[in-house]
């Protein structure tokens, strides 16, 4: 697995980062994985996530500072999504621009500081964070050290285009099935063990968030 041509293709992504002063950061999610599938998959966005508040609003300051527009703000994480279409790029930033060597429309910066509900604490690291993926080929991280962290059967998985579910069970399940049907009619398989896991998990994940929601209601 090329690990040192994904470094060397993100790396004017950390740099920006960094010059922002943020002491540490890593990248995670669809960016890493589709760079590594075989053929079929173009990452859309570059998602960069913070152990902390602190550092997320250090990097989104001198974002907007230099230059960069947002697109909206994340909420849920409460970060920012910055336009990287062609025109809305600084001119000194112009490489990072889709089309001039990147597909990324967008970058999100957020962060999972331990104070979400739904998340947890597990979350302020690169290994906690992928922890909360829904399978193992979106289970890799590369933290602003250049550190690559993956699951054990990251590679062969996306290697191969096997979907396993995430063995690692958190409170509740995080997916979707737009998700799943996503990954198939890219040419990924799933067995019928971690099929029949998976439309549990949404079971659940519906049963959770209900009961969520009523509750929210009540107060």
């Amino acid at each position: 697995m090329d690990t040192e041509g994904f470094k060397k293709y993100v790396r004017p992504f950390i740099d920006l980062i960094k010059e922002s002063g943020a002491p540490y950061f890593w990248i995670a999610s669809g960016a890493i994985r589709d760079y590594f599938v075989t053929g079929g998959m173009t990452p859309k966005d570059i998602d960069i996530f913070f152990a902390n508040a602190e550092s997320r609003d250090k990097a989104i300051h001198y974002l907007i500072g230099q230059g960069f527009k947002t697109i909206r703000l994340l909420p849920r994480h409460q970060g920012a999504k910055f336009n990287l279409t062609d025109g809305a790029v600084p001119e000194k930033y112009s490489y990072l621009a889709q089309g001039n060597k990147y597909s990324y429309h967008s970058m999100d910066i957020g962060c999972w500081d331990g104070k979400d509900e739904d998340l947890g604490e597990y979350a302020c690291t690169p290994s906690g964070c992928i922890s909360w993926f829904d399978f193992t080929i979106e289970m890799a991280a590369l933290d602003s050290n250049n550190k690559f962290i993956c699951h054990p059967d990251f590679e062969h998985h996306i290697t191969n285009k096997i979907l396993v579910r995430n063995p690692i069970q958190h409170a509740h399940p995080r997916g979707n099935n737009r998700r799943l049907l996503k990954y198939i009619k890219n040419g990924f398989t799933i067995d019928q063990e971690n099929l029949l896991q998976w439309l549990e998990d949404q079971e659940a994940t519906f049963a959770y968030r209900f009961d969520r929601n009523k509750k929210k209601l009540k107060q």
